[in-house]
């Protein structure tokens, strides 16, 4: 370089020139947003795709187990009722933090359609976390067609899996934010972020105490499996928020765990009120599709899961933490016996696994079908421990629409491609063909993108389609509309206590008035549960030891009338229509179904 060369030029700056800009100019910088923005083309039809399955369930509102778990949240929105019902006002509420979420979506509005549109949106955020998991693990392409390969299983089996457990249902409740927070725990794990794991698991734990016990066995397994180097800081960083989260739920878990009531309250909860989800005897068939699924997802996800520090290996061990939970605890829930470990409920876990399995086992026959010789990296063992599970999840899977005709599409497309990618193999042998491999893995990723985003489109339209006649919001009638309902509401004293049938679980949640007792409003403090049981016999006149028994509320006389009523200070009644007359009290209420009787 000569002197000239190296001399800088001398500016001239003059009263009219303006200042150099610093950094970008506006218009730069919003061409640069705009590119940044453009980039991320596969997490927007990644969010799209999710919203496909959060609005497959429709829009929902004021059934099933919201009946119970927004009941506080009515009672905070409408100050004045319920305050005599014995399980709104006296009873110890285990998910204190969602009672006040559920207020404040029920004062933005009273018809539901805050709580529904919630219910959709976390549906899809929380979905868009596999892919966030996947998209770490494969080239964005590759990643987003395993989504979309994967995401019409979920819809045919609704998240759902063993014991009745599922990771989203129609209806906004504490187990939906459990499973945004865990799969958004699970996506940052894989991604090696841990202190963003441990926020997200935090919300889990928040939001539903069953998760916050549960997440502190299963993340503490993923960091042991990660290695013992920097195990104090990773723990730290992973499970430090639950502390925090475990404060609003602590006085529901030291009652419980202190309780004299614990034994008999274990076996009213296992044996008379939940055996369907406590009882293996009840649901041990679909213990075969959830293996099943490992099956598929390990047989073809192990050629991923090599090492500790890449994003594949923690997926890997991610399910492998998950499933030591499961199975650890069904041992303990089935061989040895032990109660307290039935009672952690752990088979909640078992939807995430069947769903992270059919992602990861998707995201691998993507791989086999862009790259070829991909597949001779998976033993021909793993490949028929997948074949495996794919057959006996088409021969067992019961609890809902069986996936297995899907599943076997997405594998025959891989096979073929793995064929013809061979065909080709042997036709170089006599012919050269020196572009086509090379294409193929060029271009092989976008078409197979294509092809995925059509078959996720054809098994959508059925599901959107259904909408109107999946939303209870969009059809007319139900409880909301029922005359005895309104009738409870807006004719009776707000401080009303009804005596009303156990079976029917509508009558607190849209009367707006104080009753005895339901089937459906279960505590889950031992005390609490056992009350409940005293209750339910007490207002059945025979003593409950499963759902048949509650028939004896319609065999009730007027003197047992008399007992409860100075029992429970009793203003009205609830009975079957014509059953009044024999009771001898004053009918104030009478439609096609029940009479309401003045006590």
């Amino acid at each position: 370089m000569t002197e000239a060369e190296a001399a800088p030029e001398p500016q001239t700056k003059t009263p009219e020139a303006s200042p150099p800009s610093r950094g970008v100019s506006p218009p730069s910088r919003v061409r640069a947003l705009a590119r940044r923005a453009l980039e991320q083309w596969d997490r927007a039809l990644a969010v799209l795709a999710a919203s496909v399955l959060a609005l497959s369930f429709g829009f929902d509102y004021g059934a099933d187990n919201q009946l119970i778990y927004l009941l506080k949240s009515l009672a905070i929105a409408n100050p004045g009722i319920l305050e005599k019902d014995w399980y709104a006002s006296e009873v110890t509420h285990y998910h204190p933090v969602f009672a006040w979420l559920g207020a404040a979506l029920i004062a933005l509005n009273r018809d539901g359609w805050a709580v529904a549109i919630t219910q959709v949106l976390l549906i899809t955020v929380a979905t868009t976390f596999i892919y966030e998991a996947l998209r770490a693990l494969a080239p964005k392409r590759v990643a987003l067609a395993g989504f979309l390969c994967a995401l019409p299983l979920m819809i045919m089996t609704r998240t759902s899996s063993v014991a009745v457990s599922y990771a989203f249902d129609a209806y906004l409740q504490p187990s939906g934010l459990g499973s945004l927070g865990l799969f958004g725990a699970i996506a940052m794990f894989v991604r090696g972020n841990f202190l963003a794991s441990g926020i997200w698991v935090g919300i889990a734990g928040l939001f539903h105490a069953n998760y916050l016990i549960l997440s502190i066995p299963t993340f503490g397994l993923m960091h042991l499996f990660l290695g013992l180097k920097g195990l104090p800081r990773r723990l730290l960083l992973n499970l430090g928020p639950l502390c925090i989260a475990a404060i609003p739920v602590l006085p529901v878990i030291v009652a419980t765990a202190s309780s004299p009531d614990a034994a008999r309250a274990q076996e009213i909860l296992f044996s008379i009120r939940s055996p369907h989800h406590y009882s293996p005897g009840q649901f041990y068939k679909a213990l075969a599709p959830f293996a099943g699924w490992q099956m598929f997802g390990v047989g073809l996800g192990s050629v991923l899961f090599r090492g500790k520090r890449s994003p594949a290996a923690r997926f890997g061990i991610v399910l492998s933490a998950l499933m030591a939970l499961v199975w650890i605890g069904s041992g303990f829930s089935t061989v040895a016996y032990v109660p307290r470990v039935v009672q952690l409920f752990v088979w909640r876990f078992a939807p995430y696994i069947d769903m992270l399995s059919a992602a990861i086992g998707c995201l691998v026959l993507v791989k086999i079908a862009v790259e070829p010789g991909f597949a001779r990296r998976i033993s021909p063992a793993l490949l028929a421990l997948a074949a495996g599970g794919l057959v006996v999840v088409g021969t067992f899977q019961t609890e809902r629409k069986n996936p297995f005709w899907i599943a076997l599409t997405v594998v025959a497309v891989a096979l073929l491609a793995f064929c013809v990618h061979g065909g080709f193999e042997l036709v170089k042998r006599w012919i050269r063909l020196p572009r086509f491999e090379q294409g193929w893995l060029r271009h092989g990723p976008s078409v197979v993108l294509v092809l995925s985003l059509g078959f996720m489109v054809h098994y959508s339209v059925g599901e959107i389609e259904a909408i109107p006649s999946n939303s209870s919001l969009l059809r007319e009638g139900g409880a909301k509309s029922d005359d005895l309902l309104t009738w409870m509401r807006d004719e009776t004293p707000i401080d009303a206590v009804f005596l009303t049938p156990p079976d029917v679980d509508t009558f607190r949640f849209y009367g707006q008035r104080a009753i005895v007792v339901d089937w459906k409003s279960t505590p889950m403090v031992p005390g609490e549960l056992v009350e409940w049981h005293r209750r339910l016999s007490d207002v059945c006149g025979r003593r409950v030891e499963s759902r048949r028994d509650l028939r004896g509320y319609n065999e009730l006389d007027r003197s047992e009338l008399e007992r409860l009523k100075v029992r429970y200070h009793l203003n009205y009644a609830v009975v079957s229509r014509g059953s009044e007359r024999k009771l001898g009290y004053e009918t104030v209420f009478k439609n096609h179904r029940y009479a309401v009787v003045k006590l």
